[in-house]
């Protein structure tokens, strides 16, 4: 009796309560209705913009291009990305929001792209001189290839960030922070033109991996 009073017993593993299956059950069918909507949004969108997108007719005027169109998909996550830094880390549902919406801004904005015909040349096109001196310019703009890696980023980068919301429930202001700045970065390194600012976008990016791992 005294040695077996002096083996350790095995630790119970506790089956999950039937409260707990419900509630995961619940949270694995809202993450799925929530993708399945946001497939289903895209979808449409793709669908009306590509009807829409006829090659042009012979004298008719071609379609505008804003030049900040770029500026803001880079921008926009960076500087979201920014103001989640400030926001309360306890507001969970403040900043898995307030990420969100960022991105889906970010990713109606870029189907802005899919309006102007592709043809050969730049699109889009941003240039201002950065580092005069050393021959440094912020050079941005979009071509037939690079339009749909954007595209793709501003469409993963929302699901992705929805998907992680519904598994990781820690340290959700990095996950936010991460996830804003990576799309930025992203972006910017698809768009650049100028070898320097490449280098800075994609250096930028290794910030968020390094949290992403972390977290």
């Amino acid at each position: 009796a005294a040695i077996a009073a002096m083996v350790p017993s095995a630790p119970l593993l506790l089956s999950p309560t039937k409260g707990e299956e419900d509630a995961a059950a619940k949270s694995s069918t809202k993450l799925r209705i929530g993708l399945a909507i946001v497939a289903g949004l895209t979808a449409l969108a793709l669908q009306a913009l590509l009807s829409g997108n006829e090659a042009p007719v012979e004298g008719a005027a071609a379609p505008t291009e804003w030049r900040h169109l770029l500026n803001v998909l880079v921008g926009l996550p960076i500087v979201g990305a920014a103001a989640v830094l400030f926001m309360p880390r306890q507001m969970l549902s403040l900043l898995r929001g307030f990420t969100l919406v960022v991105l889906g801004i970010g990713f109606v904005a870029s189907l802005w792209l899919l309006a102007v015909p592709m043809t050969g040349g730049w699109h889009f096109q941003y240039i201002r001189h950065w580092i005069p001196a050393l021959g440094i310019r912020y050079h941005v703009a979009t071509d037939g290839i690079s339009l749909w890696l954007i595209i793709l980023t501003t469409f993963i980068t929302p699901i992705a960030a929805y998907a992680s919301f519904g598994s990781i429930k820690t340290r959700i202001k990095e996950l936010c922070f991460a996830f804003l700045l990576l799309q930025g970065a992203m972006i910017g390194a698809f768009v650049s033109l100028d070898l320097f600012l490449f280098y800075v976008f994609w250096e930028l990016m290794l910030v968020p991996m390094y949290l992403m791992i972390g977290i």
